[in-house]
């Protein structure tokens, strides 16, 4: 890396001249909604470090909200961007297709544990966006409405999503529409008041009562999960939880989803969290760092859920856009070869 890329501070405040007139055109400009968390104003990235206009040089620990785990400006994602964008930006997938498209998804069923032999996926634009429809086609899939969601989770802002999200700050005045939606306990062993099989054992017992009594496994038809906490705490779920969950699922015929938007990408060491736990999902969403700073999401899934939807029943403008397709690949390539360079 050049010497150029190092921390530094050259000005005499933080924010600098250039990022506090920024400043002054965002608050002129932008809805108060959209907050600043660190009011510097980047000009470059490379790797680890971001330049802000003033020529500060930061390392990033925000990674665009666990968005560039292969780094900013990785040359490889790079170069597939450039030649990729040279031949065409968009046509619409599913009104005159590419290839890409299809080598994109064809890659990912063959890399992600998914229950069944057969694996197939599609394309959104964020990780709200892969949820909704991964909760749409569960629905569509099994004719029933109800969905079963943990404590302290986060699946997105949209106004289903935020349905399914925890923290208020994120739902204040949005009248998110909760019905049909379920929160059962998950199993937080750090403020729970005995060991790990203890909660454990009292969450499952919860969930199985749920699927009991609360709104019955014949009306639910998934329950969607994170196995790491992502604004929760970041805390990983207990593998005999996961276990028991894939375990309920099966028994009562109920879709398990794993919500990989945050956790996925290499996070903790595998391509996937959930690769962690020997379990597999009947869908899985995706999203943030999969195409390395691209807008890039969806769901990868068993073939008879995810064709279950009608002709025309998935659809987007910008879903599986050719660039971001082109990314994906390249970034998957480079985590791939770094995943394997840890483990050795």
């Amino acid at each position: 890396m050049a010497n150029e890329w190092k921390p530094k501070i050259i000005t005499e405040d933080v924010p600098g001249p250039k990022s506090r007139e920024i400043i002054k055109m965002k608050e002129k400009f932008v809805p108060k909604g959209i907050s600043i968390t660190h009011k510097v104003f980047v000009e470059d990235t490379e790797g680890a470090y971001i330049k802000d206009v003033d020529g500060n040089i930061f390392i990033d620990f925000a990674g665009g909200i666990a968005v560039m785990n292969i780094g900013h400006s990785n040359k490889k994602v790079i170069d597939a961007i450039k030649k990729q964008s040279e031949k065409f930006t968009h046509t619409q997938a599913y009104i005159v297709p590419y290839k890409i498209y299809s080598e994109l998804a064809k890659k990912l069923t063959e890399i992600t544990p998914i229950k069944g032999t057969k694996k197939k996926a599609f394309f959104a634009n964020s990780g709200a966006e892969a949820v909704e429809n991964a909760i749409r086609i569960a629905r569509h899939y099994k004719g029933v409405p109800r969905i079963i969601r943990f404590t302290n989770s986060y699946h997105g802002r949209t106004l289903l999503t935020l349905g399914l999200t925890s923290k208020y700050i994120y739902k204040k005045g949005s009248f998110a529409d909760g019905s049909f939606i379920h929160t059962a306990p998950f199993p937080n062993v750090n403020e729970f008041p005995g060991d790990e099989d203890e909660c454990v054992d009292y969450c499952l017992k919860q969930l199985k009562y749920f699927l009991e009594i609360e709104c019955t496994a014949e009306e639910t038809a998934a329950i969607i999960l994170e196995p790491v906490l992502g604004e929760g705490g970041y805390i990983p779920v207990p593998r005999k939880f996961l276990e028991g969950v894939r375990e309920l699922c099966d028994e009562n015929d109920v879709i398990l989803i794993i919500d990989e938007v945050q956790s996925g990408c290499g996070r903790t060491g595998k391509f996937w969290a959930v690769e962690h736990y020997g379990i597999k999902p009947d869908l899985l969403t995706f999203g943030k760092s999969i195409a390395g700073g691209l807008p890039l999401s969806g769901v990868i899934g068993r073939e008879e859920i995810l064709d279950s939807v009608h002709p025309g029943g998935i659809g987007g403008t910008f879903g599986g856009n050719p660039i971001a397709c082109a990314a994906g690949l390249a970034s998957i390539d480079v985590l791939q070869e770094t995943l394997k360079d840890m483990d050795k």
